[in-house]
């Protein structure tokens, strides 16, 4: 559904469904579903699906209603705390194989250019791999 703009399609019906009780339910459906689909940032925010929560059901005069938005908000946060983290480990790691590498060039060491790049890529591959599995 992801692959197909379906995060698009149930922000729309997320924009159109009435915010009366009758509406209630089938909100509560579309915000559970929300839950189950896998976090993709990029997707969230293409389809603005987390401007739509906030605006409409952060505030919503049911209980139940405001409860699952929150929840929703809570995971992307994470999701996107935790991609952040990931890339300063990344870049972290490129800048230590550069001291490195620049420690082993003083120090005479003329393979210090390719340890550096090799080290790099292998931090870069290993972090990259962490943040997917999240």
């Amino acid at each position: 559904a992801l692959r197909r703009d379906g995060l698009a399609g149930l922000t729309t019906w997320l924009t159109q469904v009435s915010l009366k009780e009758s509406g209630r339910e089938l909100t509560c459906r579309m915000l559970r579903l929300l839950l189950t689909l896998p976090a993709d940032l990029r997707a969230l925010r293409s389809s603005g699906v987390a401007k739509v929560m906030q605006t409409r059901f952060a505030t919503h005069h049911k209980p139940e209603v405001r409860a699952l938005a929150r929840r929703c908000a809570h995971r992307w946060t994470q999701l996107a705390a935790a991609q952040a983290a990931a890339k300063s480990a990344a870049a972290n790691a490129v800048k230590k194989a550069a001291a490195r590498a620049a420690a082993r060039a003083t120090a005479g060491d003329t393979d210090a250019n390719a340890d550096v790049d090799a080290d790099a890529n292998a931090n870069a591959n290993a972090d990259a791999t962490d943040a997917h599995a999240e």
